[in-house]
Parts: C-alpha cells; structure tokens; sequence
C-alpha cells in the first residue's frame, strides 16, 4: 500500500489525532508486507526527528501451497532401432491431487519420423502431459525406426519443463534413451589407376592404356575421373572411348575388376 503526502491530519484544539489502518485478508500473496506513514514538513510545525514515521507490518497468516515435485524416467537406457518393444518414458509426481499438466522439452540427435516415434503423438507434438486427479505418473513410449540410411547410434532426451505449478527434481530432470544401429556399414571398394606407359612418343602408333581397378567384382560401379596437365584434347591426344574423358566418368560393370581407356598421342608440328 503505498503512502500519499497529500493526506493533511488537523489536530485543531486537541493535542492528537488519529486515524486507523484495517488489514485486509488476500489469498494471493504468501508474504508479509508493511505499511508506514511519514510526517510531512510544513511551515505551521517542527517535526519530532524521534518520531518522524510510524510503521505497520501486515503479517501473512495464509499457508503456501507444497507444490508437487516432478520427476521423470525411462524405462530403458538404450534400445535396438530393430526392436519391437518400445521405452517407456515415466512422468511421476509426489501427491496424487487434481490434474497436472508437466511440460516436457526433447533433445538429442535421433529425428522423429526417421529414427523414432512417440505415443500418444500429442506429447511430442505439444510438449505437454498431464498427471489424471488421483494418478501419481503418466507415461509415453518411444518406439524406434530401423532405417538403412545410418549406420551410427542416436540419442532421444526429454527433460521436464519448468512451471508455476510444480518443482522440478533436480536428480532427475531429464531422461535419455540411446537408439542403438544395427546396421553393418557396407565395406566400400578400394580404387586405383595405372598408365601401361610412363612416357610416348608423339608420333606413336600404339596408345597408352590406362586401368582402373577395384578389390572385388560384384555389381557395376562407377568411377569419377579428373584430368589435369598441359596437353591439350584434340591437338596433343584423345581418349578412347571419348565418353570417358567427355563426361569424367568410366564404369567398372558387374563380375570386372578393371576397366581401360587410351590414351593416343597426336603428333603436331
């Protein structure tokens, strides 16, 4: 309650005055306040310096509410992305009085949709679950998704959100779940190449060959080729077959280990 200096008091004939200060009961503060008056100065007396305010505290007599402590769990610390058994992500609370609405937040590098999915999907979608009057928990499951497009493990976190209607359990304010890749990364193949000849004569007849070869022969695979130098296509060479040199590309196909092009010197003058 705030003082206002505009609040004359006349004493008139009397040596005193007074006036009253009521308190009034609030339910929606939890603390004490105070209430103080102040003698203003005035050209008509001297203020006592002893006694130059009078104060008042107004003493909170209503108990704050124990708000509920949250925690949250899962079920499983890591799951395979192949499993068909998904966590169970628990959301407890001390009491079990009235509905309660907990946010949660997620995190982590696993990509709903992709290596996951929650249900009921709403606790995702809107990052809210509620604690039915009478229930001391509520849960959601994390199901993963096997996928072939990643060969290394992801990790899905939910942590409790903070809230005017409950405190959160600073031991146990987040769970995480790693989902494990079964996947085996795919051995890749080794490539190399190698020129028959390290050096021809301009005015050679015979061309020079060179081999790419990979370890292993199974399937068709196609090998990106750069060219570089100072000779010059059309004048100083070509390649056979051209599409090779043309598009930077030469396929070693299904059951080979090698594939060639030529190299065939142009003499100039």
């Amino acid at each position: 309650m705030a003082s206002d200096s505009r609040w004359p008091v006349q004493c008139h004939l009397h040596p005193s005055a007074t006036f009253t200060v009521s308190p009034i009961a609030d339910t929606g503060s939890f603390l004490d306040v105070t209430f103080v008056s102040s003698i203003g100065s005035s050209a008509s007396y001297t203020v006592d310096a002893g006694a130059s305010s009078a104060s008042l505290t107004i003493a909170n007599v209503d108990v704050a509410p124990v708000l509920p402590v949250v925690s949250i769990a899962s079920s499983d610390p890591s799951i395979s992305e192949d499993s068909a058994s998904p966590a169970t992500f628990t959301v407890t609370r001390d009491g079990t009085s009235g509905d309660l609405a907990v946010t949660l937040t997620f995190s982590g590098d696993a990509v709903s949709g992709t290596d996951f999915s929650v249900s009921p999907s709403e606790v995702f979608d809107n990052g809210l679950i509620t604690i039915l009057d009478g229930q001391s928990s509520a849960t959601f499951t994390v199901s993963p998704i096997a996928n072939t497009g990643s060969f290394l493990d992801v990790s899905f976190v939910s942590s409790i959100g903070s809230s005017a209607s409950y405190t959160i359990d600073a031991g146990a304010s987040s769970a995480s779940l790693t989902i494990a890749n079964v996947d085996v990364a795919p051995v890749l193949p080794v490539i190399s190449i190698a020129s028959s000849d390290a050096s021809v004569n301009e005015d050679s007849a015979s061309p020079a060959t060179f081999t790419v070869t990979r370890d292993g022969t199974s399937g068709d695979l196609a090998v990106t080729l750069t060219f570089s130098g100072n000779a010059v296509s059309g004048t100083d060479f070509s390649v056979s077959p051209s599409e090779v040199f043309d598009n930077g590309l030469i396929t070693i196909l299904d059951g080979q280990s090698s594939a060639t092009f030529t190299v065939s010197p142009i003499a100039d003058t």
